[in-house]
């Protein structure tokens, strides 16, 4: 079974984004790093832009696990459900390819990421919670701490493993 101690890695991770890669390669780095060594035998970004849909939706049949992520450098979280929302459609893409339990949203350099950023987030923005497993939230701060950004990890690899 995927993710016990035994088992060969078998998740092929994608990472889908609007964002240039420069902004998610920490991220990247983790998920090839030692916490997922065990789980993930391959981690590919993909761009997302107007014009790839037909490769959007290729690549989602090359992978058994998502993450779409998103920065607030590109100037506000529009994900879904908003005006000028930025993942509307793929994000229903992913969920109905992978199913909810092999996505989630990273949504990154934030100024905060406690329980009431994200309260507020889901609140305005629920279909991330319909379609994705979880979303996880990660400030300009806590990437400076090592063990803050291991617990989210830990959390993150224990959804991979419980995935279909």
């Amino acid at each position: 079974m995927c993710g016990h101690s035994v088992a060969t890695p078998c998740l092929s991770v994608r990472l889908f984004s609007r964002s240039a890669q420069s902004n998610y390669d920490w991220f990247m780095e983790q998920l090839r790093g030692d916490t997922f060594k065990d789980l993930v035998k391959e981690t590919k970004p993909f761009y997302i832009s107007n014009s790839n849909r037909y490769e959007f939706m290729e690549e989602i049949h090359k992978c058994n696990f998502a993450v779409l992520y998103h920065t607030k450098h590109e100037g506000r979280i529009n994900i879904t459900n908003v005006t000028d929302s930025l993942y509307d459609e793929e994000l229903k893409e992913l969920f109905d390819a992978l199913g909810k339990k092999n996505v989630i949203v990273l949504i990154d350099d934030l100024d905060s990421s406690g329980y009431g950023e994200k309260f507020q987030i889901l609140e305005t923005q629920p279909d991330m919670k319909n379609l994705a497993e979880d979303v996880f939230l990660f400030s300009e701060a806590e990437k400076k701490d090592p063990k803050l950004v291991e617990d989210k990890l830990q959390h993150i690899k224990f959804i991979m493993s419980s995935g279909d």
